[in-house]
């Protein structure tokens, strides 16, 4: 499944740094979006040199500050756009921990897998009465 997580940005520099290798530490198989708004404290800098050593994560520079909710919009669509199955929105200010969104993903795909399992047993029961039913009777 493609995972996008969403980081708006202004004035984010020092946070940046240490939240994108986190992320890529503790969220395997994920691609990140940093939405910047024209932060006069270079984050759009800092974003462009962890690239380098991060191919999966990406920046769109927008001109002035629009906003939270505009910011997380146009990552939405910018994500969609891509065919992303999952989107996640992340603060920059470090007040999602990591370490949270981890534990979320990892119980969602657990209930993805109990899901899968129930249909898997559902079917098989399903058909091993069907087979049953149809079975002449030994009468």
């Amino acid at each position: 499944m493609k995972r996008l997580v969403i980081i708006p940005t202004f004035n984010e520099s020092e946070n940046i740094k240490v939240l994108v290798p986190r992320i890529f530490k503790y969220i395997p198989n994920t691609s990140v979006l940093v939405v910047d708004d024209g932060s006069p404290d270079g984050t759009a800098e800092v974003v462009k040199n962890l690239q380098r050593n991060f191919p999966g994560l990406y920046l769109e520079q927008r001109g002035k500050k629009s906003g939270l909710g505009s910011a997380y919009r146009f990552g939405f669509k910018w994500g969609l756009e891509r065919d992303f199955e999952e989107l996640i929105e992340m603060d920059a200010d470090m007040s999602h921990r990591v370490r949270d969104l981890s534990k979320m993903i990892e119980l969602k795909e657990l209930e993805l897998y109990r899901d899968w399992e129930t249909d898997r047993k559902s079917t098989r029961l399903n058909s091993s009465h069907s087979a049953k039913s149809r079975m002449p009777s030994s009468a």
